[in-house]
């Protein structure tokens, strides 16, 4: 009677570990499956290393990849609940090699106040790892809207 008890105690001691250790081996699968995840997130390159409000936590706006990507019909939808009265969308950007002297340039290429009305400026730094080397990595963006408002 003593040796079953004690087979018995074995056989549920293996039923365990082999449990414990089923338990570990789906664990470990998910756990490389996420770091394998977060290693792709650190390695992806992203098109801006730095832009306009991003020391105080802002996201890039949205519509600045549209004008870099030069995609001017889904720029005027993208600014539709703004534009009411079909106004031109003008967009105004330069490159510079920092974002004071881009700023410095558009302020003198840009439209006066009688001319257009500003809706939105920003300025982007491209990353190198995805432009590749740039002399100018600043982009300074400004979007005005031109014509008679009704």
């Amino acid at each position: 009677m003593i040796d079953m008890k004690k087979g018995l105690s074995i056989s549920g001691l293996f039923c365990l570990l082999f449990a414990a250790s089923l338990l570990m081996l789906t664990g470990c699968a998910s756990t490389n499956k996420s770091d394998s995840i977060l290693q792709e997130q650190e390695f992806s390159v992203v098109r801006f290393d730095d832009w306009q409000y991003r020391g105080f936590g802002k996201e890039y706006p949205e519509w600045v990849e549209l004008v870099l990507d030069e995609k001017h019909a889904e720029l005027e939808e993208y600014f539709s609940d703004i534009n009411k009265d079909g106004l031109e969308l003008c967009v105004v950007k330069v490159e510079g090699s920092d974002s004071d002297m881009c700023r410095h340039k558009i302020t003198e290429l840009s439209y006066s106040e009688e001319e257009a009305w500003m809706i939105e400026e920003t300025w982007v730094r491209l990353n190198s790892d995805y432009y590749g080397q740039l002399e100018n990595p600043y982009v300074y963006i400004r979007i005005f809207l031109i014509g008679q408002k009704e």
